[in-house]
């Protein structure tokens, strides 16, 4: 499993991921089935930049025929793309490949950037799920472009923290309203540090618990900035 976050600010949208990668194993002694968890590795590229101006991050299948999504997505760029090619042409060229190029693709992906619209930098935030051939812009609410976090994967953690919650106090049910952000107020700098933030205390909860070690390793970030170029963050 892997888990990735996207948060959309007005100064630019920041993509981050674990980088780990496991595999279960189970073994037959004495009538006993035993179930392991390996890691294979802690340093594999979930997030990159696409073309320059864009940034793309994959959860769910990050494997495909023995080769990380992200390497396949060199191939993507290549073939598939132009100087040219539009924010709003990708996600329906990253479905059509990865059908075309190989069975039962499970990934998801987060993509991001910005497209020039009558002079403005217009943001998107699409949500790309390959198997379901499904595209969501994530960021438009009522025809408004709107700030946020989504994340994907191993998301226990998170989707606690963002929960309304009951907890009972002396005989009394009280209810504990979502942990509100506003997005729409924070800078780059401080979207970066959510962003990777949101990973590590994932991270760090799940080896607290001794439930999963499925998230991991270092923490990869692609910062794309509304007026300049994407950049990678390690």
């Amino acid at each position: 499993m892997s888990l990735v976050t996207v948060v959309y600010v007005p100064q630019g949208m920041v993509l981050s991921s674990d980088s780990r990668v496991i595999i279960n194993t189970s073994s037959k002694i004495n009538d006993v089935v035993e179930r392991n968890t390996l890691i294979l590795s802690d340093t594999v590229r979930k997030v990159r930049i696409l073309g320059s101006r864009y940034g793309i991050a994959a959860y769910g299948q990050i494997s495909i025929k023995n080769l990380p999504v992200m390497e396949h997505l060199d191939n993507f760029e290549t073939l598939c793309m132009q100087f040219d090619t539009k924010l709003t042409q990708i996600p329906e060229l990253l479905i059509e490949y990865f059908t075309k190029n190989f069975d039962d693709v499970a990934t998801i992906f987060y993509l991001c950037g910005y497209q020039m619209e009558n002079g403005q930098n217009i943001p998107y935030v699409y949500l790309v799920d390959i198997k379901q051939k499904l595209i969501n812009r994530i960021n438009l609410q009522n025809n408004n472009i709107s700030y946020n976090v989504a994340w994907g994967g191993e998301s226990e953690i998170l989707n606690r923290l963002f929960s309304q919650i009951k907890v009972k106090v002396r005989e009394d049910w009280q209810t504990l309203e979502r942990a509100n952000v506003y997005y729409e107020f924070i800078d780059l700098h401080q979207a970066i540090e959510l962003s990777r933030y949101y990973i590590d205390m994932s991270a760090r909860m799940f080896a607290l618990q001794m439930k999963s070690n499925h998230v991991g390793g270092g923490i990869k970030t692609v910062v794309i900035p509304k007026h300049d170029a994407a950049y990678l963050v390690s």
